[in-house]
């Protein structure tokens, strides 16, 4: 067998190999992969794999496991699954490194083998990349276009029955006393029936067969009098309770038997090759049992001791729910005890949903039984993770029916907690939310327990909240940071990416720039596999702050391409994109790049009218339409928009972007009513510094020329301390005469007004590279990788990024390769 799937794979791209459960398939690929292939990755998959997002990320940490030194991902092909495929692709052409990728239970994954970066790889991969998909008859089904047009890439059942020569050789290892006609006679070839009959020796019966069927009484019958009877009494009852657990290790074995010679019997019967494979990763040896094998086990036992059955299943719920919490809620629900499942699931839902698995949740919401499935939590949980997928109309639905629920029973534990946090994720309302947000930290800082055991995601969504509903700075400040800290003890890695993105956010709206950037180098060292469907909803946080501080620092380009970035992952519309889109055109605007313009007029488009989170959203939009109309010259337009806003209340950095116009445009008292009206934020970096350059202004025109600069010099020391060069440099005249007549006077600030006043504003969308970026392009011509070339100029990756990404505009092209073609 190994032979022929050797030929398979050396003839084609993709090897499926397709047949029901108890062909060995997964057994003869690894014998293969042992034997041929030292080069090959395994991906697994299971009953919760059938999204794509869940796939796709699948197959991406893989791959960085296997290739750690090499960065041929970036965060934004992560986050775009036809460019990670690219970017694969172009690796694996490039390198010529070859590859085989196996999938195994590819069937789990139902259409979504189809789909995303897998199904583009088995539509065309590489030549060095070969693939083996490895599951059930469905893949015929599949892959049915692929195996019309190519039938030899397919092995089947009849190529893995063994014939009467396997058999021998079977026969001959494992010392039966059955001839190999006599087995063949008997199971016709069938490779679990096979390793049955060589393993006990016995024959099934006078006249009878064990038939090539899934599920088979006389395949049952077999194993209990011809496979247990030979054990003794304790080990054939050990053998029936880790059937239970289809994967496990040793460690998992000896807690469901109780017995410290359990992973000693799973050892041995992994090297007979009977009953379950075995595979290593890293230092953890993993054991699956057969399919067939295991169901038939299980019968036995449900025929049996069906009390020992369910208790069996409680017992593996306890050992999984800490890191499988929903394989633990599976086999609660697999003993009968849909309450157990429901304890477990109000434990870990909100991590679930925050981290990777919104899906996961639902499916398994939807397996509990009546009436549990209308249990109020329940319904709660389903609602969260609907919102989370981006189906808000049902979401809206099951917070409706279980509120309502709700209200004739207030007994159910967890159940306030679970609605509080409902609240948090599904309500608009910003005074409603702070309420449920204030409930939450009230029960945290209070209660002995809570019923989520995920602290770190309870600490982050608190956060996140504050954050969306722009509460108190230094309250958001906190909750991140200690979610972060939170995380990182509990080795939740993309957790604490999730709360360092959107931490660079709240320092950065909250005016601490430079912390801003500290974070985010922190952040960026935490590569994300891929997009999950909570980046979707609630992602872009870091993406954002680093194109606020880009942007107030005056670098455009960079900050117009950080927006994009959160706009092309906006699925929701949600704050954060609708934020991204008009600070895109601030961008594009202070750009005064052209296609920049064109494209933020036309994402402004996408930002909802209609008020939402008490958020007058249209305010944005024409912030941003009056910044493009000043940079198309339309300087009376701009100006008429931003005078209707004077004495309403916006959002903070609305009010700062349109009080910048007032003052380009020379009507400063209105600018400084603007800027007044947001006493709340006047200490905020960014604000403060506007504010104080339209008073020096202001000042100045009135001839009061020394406290013209006592205003200037107090705008500078704000601005040198978090790097705020924008005001100074956005094409103001009367600022940069304010500054060369400052700087004889306060030298104090002599290097960073130097930089302001030399600032070109043309060279934000020019065509020539800045010193520095000159360095970092002739680095890119070599094959050093980011992080390499980050060490060897001494500056974090994520200033790497940025020149990258100004690089590759300035020079229009999309790739590192396009780079090297480039001579300047």
């Amino acid at each position: 067998m190994a032979e022929i799937i050797e030929s398979c794979v050396h003839a084609s791209r993709v090897t499926v190999v397709s047949a029901p459960s108890g062909f060995g398939k997964t057994t003869e690929v690894e014998h293969w992969a042992s034997k041929y292939s030292a080069d090959a990755i395994w991906l697994t998959l299971g009953r919760f794999d059938s999204d794509v997002r869940s796939l796709d990320r699948h197959l991406l940490r893989i791959l960085q496991t296997h290739f750690p030194h090499d960065t041929f991902l970036n965060d934004s092909d992560l986050r775009d699954p036809a460019r990670a495929y690219r970017a694969v692709y172009q690796y694996f052409e490039t390198t010529r490194r070859p590859l085989i990728l196996i999938i195994d239970d590819a069937h789990q994954a139902l259409g979504a083998i189809n789909d995303g970066i897998v199904g583009a790889l088995i539509e065309d991969a590489p030549e060095a990349l070969r693939m083996i998909v490895i599951g059930t008859t469905y893949l015929d089904l599949a892959f049915s276009r692929l195996l019309l047009y190519q039938p030899e890439t397919k092995i089947d059942s009849r190529t893995l029955e063994f014939t009467e020569l396997e058999i021998r050789d079977l026969v001959a290892t494992s010392g039966s006393t059955l001839t190999p006609t006599e087995i063949y006679a008997h199971t016709q070839g069938w490779p679990i029936a096979v390793r049955l009959l060589a393993f006990t020796g016995a024959p099934p019966g006078e006249g009878a067969t064990i038939q090539n069927v899934e599920i088979s009484e006389q395949l049952g019958d077999y194993i209990e009098r011809h496979v247990l009877a030979t054990l003794s009494s304790e080990t054939a009852l050990h053998l029936l309770e880790m059937t239970v657990c289809e994967e496990l290790t040793s460690q998992i074995a000896e807690a469901i038997t109780g017995s410290p010679d359990a992973g000693r019997t799973l050892a041995e019967c992994a090297q007979r090759g009977l009953f379950l494979t075995q595979r290593n990763c890293g230092s953890t040896v993993y054991y699956r049992w057969n399919t067939v094998f295991a169901h038939q086990c299980r019968l036995i036992l449900q025929r049996t001791d069906p009390v020992k059955l369910a208790e069996l299943h409680l017992r593996v719920a306890e050992v999984l729910e800490v890191d499988q919490p929903l394989h633990a809620v599976e086999h609660a629900l697999s003993a009968g005890s849909a309450s157990r499942a429901t304890d477990i699931l109000l434990r870990h839902w909100l991590g679930l949903i925050v981290g990777n698995d919104a899906a996961a949740v639902e499916r398994i919401c939807a397996m509990f039984p009546n009436p549990h499935s209308d249990d109020p939590r329940v319904l709660l949980v389903r609602a969260c993770a609907h919102e989370v997928m981006g189906e808000h109309a049902l979401s809206r639905s099951l917070f409706a029916r279980a509120t309502n629920l709700l209200r004739y029973d207030h007994s159910l534990v967890g159940s306030n907690e679970t609605l509080l946090l409902a609240r948090l994720l599904l309500l608009d309302g910003r005074e409603s939310s702070a309420q449920s947000s204030a409930e939450i930290r009230h029960l945290f800082e209070t209660s002995e327990s809570l019923t989520t055991v995920d602290r770190a995601s309870l600490l982050y969504l608190v956060g996140w909240t504050e954050l969306r509903h722009r509460s108190n700075p230094d309250l958001i400040e906190e909750y991140l940071a200690m979610a972060a800290r939170e995380a990182q003890a509990s080795h939740n890695q993309p957790l604490r990416r999730k709360a360092l993105g959107q931490l660079v956010l709240a320092h950065a709206w909250a005016g601490h720039h430079q912390q801003a950037l500290q974070v985010a180098d922190e952040a960026d060292q935490d590569v994300p596999t891929s997009v999950t469907p909570w980046d979707s909803y609630a992602g872009g946080g870091l993406l954002l702050g680093c194109g606020w501080v880009e942007y107030w620092s005056a670098d455009a380009d960079a900050a117009y391409e950080s927006f994009l970035s959160v706009i092309k992952t906006d699925e929701a519309r949600t704050t954060f994109g609708s934020s991204a889109r008009m600070m895109l055109a601030a961008a594009a605007a202070s750009s005064r790049n052209p296609r920049y313009c064109r494209r933020a007029a036309s994402e402004l488009h996408s930002i909802a009218t209609e008020k939402g989170q008490e958020v007058r959203w249209g305010a944005l939009k024409e912030c941003g339409v009056a910044m493009l109309e000043e940079a198309a010259g339309h300087r009376k337009r701009a100006m008429a928009i931003a005078q209707s806003h004077v004495g309403t209340p916006e959002f903070p950095f609305v009010t700062i972007l349109l009080a910048a116009i007032l003052r380009r445009g020379g009507d400063l008292s209105g600018a400084i009513r603007l800027l007044r009206s947001q006493p709340e934020y006047e200490e905020t970096s960014y604000l403060s510094v506007t504010s104080r350059i339209s008073l020096a202004l202001f000042q100045a025109g009135n001839g009061k020329c020394e406290l013209a600069h006592e205003w200037c010099e107090a705008a500078l020391e704000v601005a040198a301390a978090e790097n705020i060069r924008l005001p100074f440099c956005d094409g103001d005249l009367s600022v940069r005469q304010l500054l060369a007549a400052h700087v004889l006077r306060y030298p104090t600030h002599e290097t960073f007004i130097a930089d302001c006043l030399a600032f070109d504003r043309d060279e934000q969308s020019g065509s020539r590279l800045s010193e520095r970026e000159h360095d970092v392009f002739v680095l890119m011509q070599t094959a050093m990788t980011l992080s390499e070339i980050a060490e060897d100029l001494q500056l974090s990756i994520n200033t790497i990024k940025s020149h990258q990404r100004s690089i590759y505009q300035k020079l229009d092209v999309t790739s590192r390769r396009e780079v090297r073609q480039v001579q300047l």
